[in-house]
């Protein structure tokens, strides 16, 4: 990648969010918003490819790979709901606006042309495992169990989806 990909990847898959996952500095507060936006954004992404394969302009051969992504997201949608409970947390709360523009998003692109969407997936998706990887190389205790669940889905299978 030249530089001025790299400093877009990074700006992608850094934040003061992950660091504080990865540091253990991050407000439980912090960590709560993310969860109820995360699961926004997971419902957005599961309609997203939903829309992709109700749109059928992929081969046949893809469906797979998309399919197994929309189980995977309503597991991980139902784990969320598991864990909010658990947490008290709202789930009717609404998108932020960074969180509504980037949903809103994902769903046009859904809309664009099978290879625009198909790539614009996997790099949302590349960045998702990489952003994560890298902030659950050290976790903290009281994070632990919800990075081995929401910050990287099943690693291995995850990681095979991105590559």
């Amino acid at each position: 990648m030249a530089r001025a990909e790299d400093a877009l990847w990074a700006a992608a898959t850094t934040s003061p969010f992950l660091d504080g996952v990865r540091d253990g500095t991050l407000a439980a507060t912090a960590f709560d918003r993310w969860l109820e936006q995360d699961r926004l954004f997971l419902v957005a992404l599961t309609r997203a490819w939903s829309g992709v394969i109700a749109a059928g302009a992929g081969p046949i051969a893809d469906l797979p790979l998309l399919a197994g992504g929309v189980s995977a997201f309503v597991a991980e949608i139902e784990w969320f709901d598991e864990v909010a409970s658990a947490r008290g947390l709202d789930l009717g709360a609404a998108d932020l606006p960074a969180a509504a523009a980037y949903n809103s998003w994902l769903l046009d692109v859904a809309r664009r042309s099978y290879p625009v969407a198909l790539a614009a997936f996997w790099a949302v998706e590349a960045a998702y495992l990489d952003a994560w990887t890298s902030a659950r190389s050290r976790p903290v205790p009281s994070l632990r169990r919800a990075l081995d669940v929401a910050g990287v889905r099943d690693v291995p299978v995850f990681a095979r989806r991105c590559v």
